[in-house]
């Protein structure tokens, strides 16, 4: 979680779900929309592949839910090349 707090916010506390987070919480929920979700974040080059791999050790989780999460992580095209300016 991500705390925002600021001038703008005006004194208000505001919190954020890391991206990793979210999309690591879509791939566990497994829903259809959720998973076009992701396929277009990671299409964006939003998340990396690292990160959520790395990430979805720390849950705590059945291992072979966490194996099922990487499955689909690792099925997810990567590829993301900025568009040229």
């Amino acid at each position: 979680m991500n705390r925002l707090q600021n001038e703008n916010t005006r004194g208000i506390t505001g919190w954020a779900v890391e991206i990793h987070d979210l999309v690591l919480g879509k791939y566990l929920s497994g829903r259809e929309k959720d998973l076009e979700f992701n396929k277009q974040v990671v299409g964006l080059g939003l998340v990396s592949r690292e990160k959520l791999l790395g990430r979805i050790g720390d849950w705590e989780l059945p291992e072979a839910i966490k194996e099922q999460i990487r499955t689909k992580i690792e099925s997810e095209n990567f590829s993301f090349v900025p568009p040229h300016s």
